[in-house]
C-alpha cells in the first residue's frame, strides 16, 4: 500500500526505540549507559543494571525512562527533564539495585514506589506491610486537594482524534489482522462513537479494540499485533500477581500501539471469569462486563465486529450512554470499574492524585472519592479533605 501521510513523530520514535540490535550496537549502547547512569546516580550497582539491559536487550524504551528518573532525581537534578509522574522506576531491577535507589530517592512520591515493591515481592511481609502504609500516608499527608469551587482545570487535555487518520488507521488494521484470522472486535469509545454517532467520538484519543480469550493463543496473537508494519508497540500492560488475585503469574491484559498517523491502539483482553462476568482492563482497572456474543458493523467504511447488544455492554461501561460526555474519566465516570488492589496499583493512583492535585485539576477530587468509594482510603480524622490509607487494605 502507498502512503501519503508522513509518519508521526512518536511511531518514527518508537519504532527506532524498539529495533532489533545486533551484538556490537548492544555492547556499545550499554557502555554508554554504564556510563550515564554512573555518572547521574554515583551507584555502581543502578550503572551495572543499565548495561545488563542494554546488552541483553536492545529495546531502549525502559532504560531512557531511567535514565530521565536519574537526571531528575539524582545529583544532577535536571528540571527541564519531563516529569514521568507514574512511571515505575523499580520494573525490573534486582535487589542491589532496589537497595542503591534507596539511599537516593528523598521524594514521598518515590519512596512509597520502593515500599509496594518490596511489599509486592514478600506480601506476608507484616514490617513490609507497615513501611508502605506507614509511607503511602506520609505521601497522602502532603497532598492538597483543591477546593471543589476553585477555577482549578478538570482533567487533563487529550489530543482529540483525526476522523481521517483514525480510518487510516482501522482500515490497516482490518487488513493485516482479518477478523475472520483473529475476531478482535471493537469496544469502549470506539464501540459508542461507532453506535451513537457513526464515527470516531471526536473527543476520544485513541480507538479501543478488543478480544475474547476464550479459545486464543494468546501469546502468539500479541506477539502477531505486536510485529505490524505500520504499527509500533508502545506498552504491554499486565495485571500482577498477588494473594487474592487468583493469578499465579501475569495476566496481561492490554497491548498498546501506535500507528504511522500517531494515532493510538489499545486491544484488550476479554477474559470470562464466570458464567456472568466478562473481565477487561489494565494493572490497575477492572471493568466487569456480562458476557457477550459479537456482531457485524461499519465504521468509517471498514467492517468490524462489535457486541451483538450494543445497548446493554455501553449501558454497562457508561451508564446513560446516549448522552454525550465530554470530560469522561475511565477510573471516576464507568459505573463497572473494580480498582485493582495491588500495591504498585495502589501507588499508581496515590501518584496521579499527587500530580493532580498539584495542578490543582479538580479531577484530583474525582479520583479521591473514587479511592474512597473503593475502600482503599478513608477520611483522616474526619476531614473531607485529608486522608489515609485503610490499613487492613493489605491484612492476609
Amino acid at each position: 500500500m502507498t502512503h501519503t501521510r508522513p509518519q508521526s513523530r512518536t511511531y518514527r520514535a518508537l519504532k527506532f526505540a524498539r529495533r532489533p540490535r545486533g551484538p556490537f550496537v548492544r555492547a556499545v549502547y550499554a557502555a554508554l549507559g554504564w556510563g550515564v547512569a554512573f555518572v547521574m546516580t554515583g551507584r555502581a550497582p543502578l550503572a551495572g543494571e543499565m548495561r545488563r539491559r542494554l546488552l541483553s536487550d536492545g529495546d531502549l524504551i525502559l532504560p531512557l525512562r531511567r535514565i530521565a528518573f536519574y537526571a531528575r532525581r539524582g545529583w544532577m537534578n535536571l528540571p527541564f527533564v519531563p516529569r514521568d509522574a507514574i512511571f515505575d522506576f523499580t520494573q525490573g531491577l534486582p535487589s542491589d539495585a532496589l537497595q542503591s535507589l534507596k539511599t537516593m530517592v528523598v521524594a514521598s512520591q518515590d519512596h512509597v514506589v520502593l515500599t509496594a515493591r518490596a511489599l509486592s515481592e514478600a506480601p506476608h511481609d507484616a514490617e513490609k506491610r507497615a513501611d508502605f502504609v506507614s509511607s503511602a500516608n506520609r505521601l497522602l499527608n502532603e497532598i492538597k486537594l483543591p477546593p471543589a469551587h476553585s477555577n482549578g482545570r478538570n482533567g487533563a487535555a487529550k489530543r482529540a482524534l483525526d476522523q481521517g487518520d483514525s480510518a487510516v488507521t482501522l482500515r490497516d488494521l482490518a487488513q493485516a489482522v482479518p477478523t475472520d484470522e483473529v475476531p478482535w472486535f471493537v469496544l469502549s469509545g470506539t464501540l459508542l462513537g461507532l453506535v451513537r454517532e457513526n464515527r470516531f467520538l471526536p473527543h476520544d484519543d485513541d480507538i479501543d479494540i478488543g478480544l475474547l480469550t476464550d479459545g486464543i493463543d494468546v501469546p502468539s496473537v500479541l506477539e502477531r499485533f505486536s510485529k505490524l508494519e505500520n504499527f509500533a508497540v508502545y506498552k504491554m500492560d499486565s495485571q500482577l500477581p498477588y494473594p487474592g488475585s487468583g493469578l499465579s503469574e501475569p495476566r496481561p491484559m492490554v497491548l498498546k500501539l501506535v500507528h504511522r498517523t500517531g494515532v493510538r491502539v489499545e486491544l484488550f483482553l476479554n477474559y470470562q471469569v464466570s458464567d456472568t462476568e466478562v473481565v477487561v482492563g489494565t494493572s490497575v482497572h477492572h471493568w466487569i462486563n456480562s458476557p457477550f456474543e459479537l456482531a457485524p458493523y461499519e465504521l468509517a467504511g471498514v467492517p468490524v465486529l462489535g457486541p451483538k447488544d450494543a445497548d446493554r455492554h455501553l449501558t454497562e461501561n457508561y451508564g446513560a450512554w446516549q448522552t454525550p460526555v465530554t470530560d469522561f474519566n475511565c477510573t471516576t465516570s464507568t459505573p463497572n470499574v473494580r480498582l485493582v488492589r495491588h500495591p504498585l496499583s495502589i501507588v499508581a493512583f496515590l501518584r496521579r492524585l499527587a500530580a493532580e492535585a498539584k495542578a490543582e485539576d479538580l479531577g484530583a477530587n474525582k479520583l479521591a472519592e473514587e479511592l474512597v468509594q473503593a475502600g482503599i482510603l478513608r477520611a483522616l480524622n474526619g476531614q473531607p479533605d485529608r486522608f489515609e490509607l485503610v490499613p487492613e487494605l493489605f491484612a492476609l
